[in-house]
């Protein structure tokens, strides 16, 4: 997950971010998990951050998840928040701590974009799946198509992107996956983008929660009181029902060949 470690930077924000991102990709995990593999099927929860998505998958679907990340203190979290969870590991995901096919499925969220290199991470992911297993990459962003409006706000989405880039993310990591899976080898490859639905009047809280991040990445570029005053615009927009704010975000999945 990525290396966030600064005084507005906890894992108690970022297990708040996990949480949200987690509720957005819950359909899909049910379509995905649900009727597709064995009782107590094997997986490995490849960049598990603090663990919100490897809980979800133990309880909701019988799974033994098996979750490792780089970070020892996000693992750290993970053990004692999860510990419902079968196995929790601080591991490099290009060097994989298990033996070969060992795995039903290796899934990942929100995790190929900040890596250096996504094909050598996914070469391993389908080195430790089983004949006929699955790779799932449940949310990967596309920040370079991210929709913005009204207009005097769109700053806040260009500068939150080059926040990240700097950080290291692959900004067009989710309309890569495709290619990215077929280059790979796997076969059986269906990728798409989560839709975008906006309802009014909106929650405050809903607000409240978008700007703990937004305020962090815009403190790179900006003082306190210019951030504070595109939030003030922002709220305004976000109360009349103007505002549009849209990261297209895909997901893929494909199959281990025989």
């Amino acid at each position: 997950m990525p290396p966030l470690r600064d005084e507005k930077s906890s894992i108690e924000y970022l297990d708040r971010l996990f949480q949200r991102q987690s509720k957005w990709t819950r359909p899909f995990r049910d379509f995905f998990f649900r009727h597709r593999f064995p009782e107590h099927f094997r997986i490995l929860d490849a960049g598990c951050g603090t663990g919100v998505l490897s809980e979800d998958i133990t309880i909701s679907y019988g799974a033994q998840v098996h979750s490792i990340d780089i970070d020892f203190d996000m693992v750290r979290y993970s053990h004692y928040q999860h510990p419902a969870v079968y196995f929790h590991a601080q591991a490099d995901i290009y060097h994989l701590p298990f033996p070969s096919k060992y795995f039903h499925c290796v899934m990942t969220h929100f995790v190929f974009l900040w890596l250096k290199s996504p094909e050598d991470a996914l070469k391993e992911m389908i080195r430790v799946t089983m004949p006929s297993g699955w790779i799932v990459a449940i949310a990967e962003p596309d920040y370079e198509a991210r929709i913005d409006f009204p207009q005097d706000t769109a700053d806040i989405g260009k500068m939150q992107t080059q926040s990240l880039v700097q950080r290291g993310i692959i900004p067009t990591m989710g309309r890569q996956l495709s290619a990215l899976f077929s280059k790979c080898g796997l076969t059986h490859i269906t990728t798409g983008v989560y839709s975008g639905e906006w309802n009014f009047p909106q929650e405050p809280t809903q607000f409240e929660q978008e700007w703990e991040t937004i305020e962090k990445d815009l403190l790179y570029y900006l003082s306190m009181d210019e951030v504070q005053s595109y939030r003030q615009r922002d709220f305004r927009h976000f109360i009349s029902g103007r505002r549009i704010s849209f990261v297209p975000t895909f997901y893929a999945y494909g199959q281990v060949p025989d």
